[in-house]
């Protein structure tokens, strides 16, 4: 009786085990210089259809029914939380791609075209999450307790679309850092190295960085999430407080997101070419040291009973 019972939680390790190694085996070619990853999956009639592209289909795939069944087991109405994830994603690709138009003026003022060219990669995670609370505090209609509902419900959907988006940014031969000799340097392509550097063909693998960090956020998250819903006898104290049961505050979930992502953010941005400000810290850094402490300041607050979520 127990052995049957055990034998269907083995599938989802191995299927696990085997995708960590395929992924493994990949990335450890590409780093070396022996497999440069094409960034067009397979032509489709006129249409080229990108990995990049199919990383933001595959997020949609999984993440969605996730997504729906996590605000179910909130109570919300299903048509809402459908309508929410889909005007989520529709508004923060917009808002992702804006603001990252806004961030590269220098580039698209000199080529507008290109402000349309999504699947060549160039999203921003601060302009999808702008974006998508407009979106979700539209189709709530400002409802504070139902919001913050749907935000706790959509962390780690939100969380595993962009540790998958990484991947994305890794078929474009994008998102990587200064060059470098460690051991698990990457190889990028020629036409793909930064002006001046064209010499250099290892450098850091960014992208890679900011995937296991937010993977760590992620099963942190998760981890403190199923110790408070479903362990018997987890004290009620936690339930009230991380996930609003018992009359407490929704949203704290959500909190701990951004402060998590902003987090990583913060550390991953040390090994990302672009400017700097006179503080000798990115634009991207001090948004998320804004964030951190906006996220940690309500956190506190709700904790300590004086305030609730708007």
């Amino acid at each position: 009786m127990n052995h049957q019972s055990s034998r269907p939680a083995t599938w989802p390790a191995i299927t696990v085990f085997v995708a960590v190694s395929l992924i493994g085996w990949i990335l450890t070619l590409a780093f070396a210089g022996h497999l440069v990853v094409d960034p067009v999956a397979f032509p489709l009639g006129p249409l080229a259809v990108r990995w990049y592209g199919l990383f933001i289909a595959l997020t949609i795939g999984i993440g969605l029914p996730w997504f729906l069944r996590r605000a179910l087991a909130r109570g919300i109405d299903g048509a809402l939380a459908e309508r929410a994830a889909w005007w989520g994603v529709v508004v923060g690709v917009v808002g992702a791609r804006l603001l990252y138009v806004l961030q590269n003026l220098d580039v698209f003022g000199a080529n507008p075209v290109l402000i349309l060219a999504v699947q060549d990669g160039g999203l921003s995670i601060h302009g999808a999450l702008l974006g998508g609370i407009v979106a979700v505090a539209t189709v709530t209609r400002f409802q504070a307790r139902t919001f913050w509902s749907i935000a706790d419900a959509i962390v780690p959907p939100l969380l595993l679309g962009m540790i998958l988006g990484r991947f994305g940014n890794f078929t474009n031969h994008e998102l990587f850092g200064p060059p470098t000799d460690v051991a698990w340097k990457m190889f990028v392509p020629l036409q793909d190295r930064p002006v001046g550097s064209q010499e250099e063909a290892f450098y850091h693998p960014t992208f890679l960085y900011d995937a296991i960090l937010n993977t760590v956020v992620l099963l942190i998250l998760l981890t403190l999430e199923r110790s408070v819903i479903s362990a018997p006898g987890s004290p009620s104290r936690w339930r009230s407080r991380l996930l609003g049961d018992g009359g407490g505050v929704p949203g704290q979930l959500f909190l701990l997101f951004i402060a998590g992502i902003s987090l990583t953010r913060f550390i991953v941005e040390f090994w990302r070419l672009g400017d700097t400000t006179a503080l000798g810290l990115s634009p991207a850094q001090l948004v998320s040291l804004l964030l951190f402490a906006s996220a940690g300041a309500l956190l506190g607050l709700v904790r300590l009973g004086r305030s609730k979520l708007p």
